[in-house]
């Protein structure tokens, strides 16, 4: 899979997400940011979907998932409640709804 490498970044002090992150290395929980890696797929609206995104998927009867890195096989995942999906091609059946800062 060839995907392009981004991430956005979640600013604790300032409540504000970035996209725009041109230096990681001050980038850290340490300091008040959270950064969320692009997972390179697509939602069913074309919006790129981003660890800690939160998204609809009514197909299944499931009205709210997260997307998390799974570290046991190294993909990203979306969890919800009894429900836990790899991540791939079957994005486009999601909607990106919001995220884990914004909509808690």
């Amino acid at each position: 899979m060839n995907r392009t490498i981004k991430f956005r970044c979640w600013n604790k002090k300032e409540k504000k997400m970035y996209f725009d992150i041109t230096d990681l290395a001050y980038t850290n929980s340490s300091n008040g940011f959270e950064l969320m890696q692009f997972t390179g797929l697509l939602d069913k609206n074309g919006k790129e979907i981003y660890e800690g995104d939160i998204m609809a998927l009514k197909t299944k009867g499931i009205f709210r998932i997260t997307v998390r890195w799974n570290e046991r096989t190294a993909k990203f995942i979306a969890e919800g409640k009894d429900f836990e999906h790899q991540m791939n091609y079957t994005a486009q059946q999601y909607e990106v709804i919001g995220n884990i800062y914004e909509n808690p």
